[in-house]
């Protein structure tokens, strides 16, 4: 019988039982290693900091080992050493058999890291890059984002024009 574990209760070692069983391929070596490299403490995750929520995370999901690796604001809610190291691990973490899908907004820590972007503006695709293409033509991603969805970066002296 597999072990169903009301979320608050995880601890570091818990969860890591949990998600041994429900993934094949889960590798505890690495989760340990992860757990430990983040200094996590052995404590029920509701009375973890917000930021230690997100190193246990991360450390979960990496070690899932899954093909497709989806990541929704992974960078929200972590300071920026934590943002720096969240990066390599995840850098060193890959082997090039996986797809890795971040949905972000955090432009300037993803710019080097991804192969292609995709834009999504108003709920449809506005744009579709390789990243190698778009640098060059000497752009970036915040250049592609402005151009995409029409930014004008003086629009806001028309709303100080009104006053005078």
């Amino acid at each position: 019988m597999k072990k169903v574990l009301s979320c608050q209760i995880w601890h570091r070692s818990s969860m890591g039982d949990f998600l041994a069983d429900f993934f094949p391929k889960f590798d505890r070596a690495y989760y340990d290693k992860l757990v430990k490299f983040f200094k996590l403490e052995e404590k029920a995750a509701k009375h973890m900091s917000r930021g230690q929520k997100a190193k246990l995370e991360i450390a979960a999901g990496l070690a899932k080992r899954t093909k497709y690796i989806f990541m929704d604001e992974p960078f929200l809610g972590k300071d920026a050493l934590t943002r720096q190291d969240f990066m390599k691990i995840l850098s060193g973490s890959l082997t090039g058999e996986e797809t890795l899908v971040l949905v972000t907004h955090e432009l300037e820590a993803v710019e080097t890291f991804i192969d292609r972007a995709i834009v999504v503006h108003k709920g449809k695709l506005a744009a579709d890059v390789e990243m190698d293409d778009l640098h060059h033509e000497g752009k970036n991603l915040m250049v592609l984002l402005k151009e995409t969805v029409g930014y004008d970066e003086n629009a806001y002296r028309d709303l100080f024009a009104e006053e005078e």
